[in-house]
């Protein structure tokens, strides 16, 4: 096979790849947490991966949430806070892995909404094509997370 026949094939499967990604999917798993009931993923290895999970925590404002989480990603170590704005309930962050010899930035986000008897959480994190990482560990990681916000 030569060459050009062996790229042809090649973009073909990262194009047909890409394309089935699909919507997002919920693992199944037999985890009884909120947050691993609404832990979802799309994409593939090709196109990259968001990871996402919500959860409603009452009995907590917006602000001590965002404080309670801010401090638990501070205590972990490993992902950089890059802003905390506290009036529209964001909390963006970073973590930077060493692949190919090149730093990649994989973006957290966090997002909080007020309700009437505490607050909706929803947390956002993408992984860029080419790299790869485990679905059960982003869902451990989230769900250690949101339940820093609910112990007192």
């Amino acid at each position: 096979m030569n060459k050009r026949n062996m790229a042809g094939i090649m973009f073909m499967a990262i194009f047909i790849s890409a394309c089935t990604s699909g919507p997002p999917q919920k693992l199944q798993t037999e985890d009884t947490r909120a947050c691993a009931k609404n832990f979802t993923t799309e994409g593939n290895f090709f196109s990259g991966r968001i990871f996402k999970t919500n959860q409603f925590v009452s009995g907590v404002s917006k602000n001590v949430a965002m404080d309670k989480i801010a401090q638990s990603i501070a205590k972990e170590g490993g992902v950089s806070i890059t802003n905390i704005n506290k009036e529209i309930g964001v909390i963006s962050a970073s973590v930077t892995n060493a692949s190919l010899g090149e730093n990649r930035t994989t973006p957290l986000s966090i997002i909080f909404e007020p309700n009437k008897n505490g607050v909706n959480i929803y947390l956002s994190f993408s992984v860029s094509g080419g790299q790869t990482t485990s679905g059960d560990e982003i869902k451990n990681d989230f769900c250690g997370l949101l339940s820093s916000v609910s112990k007192k």
